[in-house]
């Protein structure tokens, strides 16, 4: 019973992740009427999993697995980092699969690491989202983005530098080995901020010796190919987070703000003057964490968006010609389909970190 159990919870996952995959994608929400129950379902089915089998580690799990969860996902939410649905998604898994389900055990070889599971969901969904962003980016932000731009911002005098020590770098390795290569790489960014004129000469000669000591000069042409097409991917990619870095942001006149709306910015009056700044990730938690002068901080740029209050605080102000009409808005990225791609790899493959 207790096995057909765990089916059940595991089903109720995937569904439950596949869901609001759908909804975020929809509408850009995570309803509660989703997350709620299958949080509650997870804590019911796992404690009659626990008594069924007489399990008392799993009793453990499910508190640390749920602890845990919150803890990250409370920290992510002050930093800005996941808006408050997309930690109530990770909840609802560490309530539905406390740890790696038992059925799925003899169909996969997961590596499995030592802090609870539903953590390495979250991070996996995590290094889920580096591709995930990086392809979003280059298309919403690289239909704006000019070929000739990224061409030129890749190609110029430290683009021919880094080629060169590329080029050292592997002449050195086929000489004396990996080791002696990143060693002779060091020397070469130490002696670039000395002197770039003899890092030039330096790396040039190292390049050079490759030749003497029998690399062929087809193998060094395509080792410079390889290293000019990452710098292009490396330029354009830069320039497509830059772009969606503008695109997820919009300034919204004060008098046209909504409840929920997410600040991109900070406000706060300090000595009598009202300072606006774009905090960091780690600024924002610390800030939300910190103890502060009441009624110092007008708006905190977390995703727990503005409140009634604060809106009409910030009109007062505008009113009183102490604040401009405006406020950065933060657009939101749907994380939903990241979350699923981040629990499949974890029942699949397991903690990617630990395969690393």
């Amino acid at each position: 019973m207790w096995l057909m159990l765990e089916w059940l919870l595991l089903l109720l996952a995937i569904a439950g992740v596949c869901v609001a995959c759908y909804t975020d994608l929809r509408s850009g929400i995570v309803p509660n009427r989703l997350s709620f129950p299958l949080f509650a379902a997870g804590i019911a089915g796992n404690l009659v999993a626990a008594a069924a089998s007489s399990d008392l580690t799993l009793l453990r799990d499910l508190v640390v697995g749920v602890a845990a969860t919150f803890a990250l996902g409370y920290l992510l939410w002050l930093g800005g980092v996941l808006a408050g649905g997309d930690v109530k998604v990770f909840l609802f898994i560490s309530a539905l699969l406390p740890r790696y389900p038992h059925p799925l055990e003899g169909l996969f070889s997961p590596s499995l690491a030592w802090y609870p599971f539903p953590v390495s969901v979250m991070l996996n969904s995590f290094l889920a989202a580096f591709p995930f962003v990086l392809l979003y980016a280059i298309a919403v932000g690289g239909r704006r983005i000019s070929p000739r731009k990224v061409v030129r911002s890749a190609l110029n005098r430290k683009t021919a530098g880094a080629v060169l020590v590329l080029l050292a770098a592997f002449s050195v390795s086929r000489i004396a080995g990996t080791y002696a290569a990143l060693g002779a790489v060091l020397f070469l960014v130490w002696l670039r901020s000395v002197s770039p004129a003899y890092a030039t000469v330096a790396s040039g000669g190292l390049a050079a010796s490759g030749v003497l000591a029998g690399v062929s000069p087809r193998e060094l042409l395509g080792y410079s190919a390889l290293g000019v097409g990452m710098l292009v991917l490396v330029s354009l990619a830069w320039h497509s987070l830059n772009e969606l870095r503008v695109h997820l942001r919009r300034e919204v006149r004060i008098e046209e703000l909504k409840e929920g709306m997410i600040p991109a910015e900070e406000i706060y009056i300090r000595e009598g003057k009202i300072i606006r700044k774009e905090a960091g990730i780690l600024e924002k938690i610390m800030n939300a964490l910190s103890v502060r002068e009441e009624g110092a901080v007008l708006v905190s740029a977390g995703a727990g968006g503005l409140s009634a209050e604060q809106i009409s605080e910030l009109r007062r102000l505008v009113k009183e010609g102490r604040l401009e009409d405006r406020l950065l808005i933060r657009r939101r990225m749907p994380f939903a389909p990241v979350m699923l791609a981040g629990l499949v790899i974890a029942l699949v493959s397991g903690d990617v970190l630990v395969r690393l």
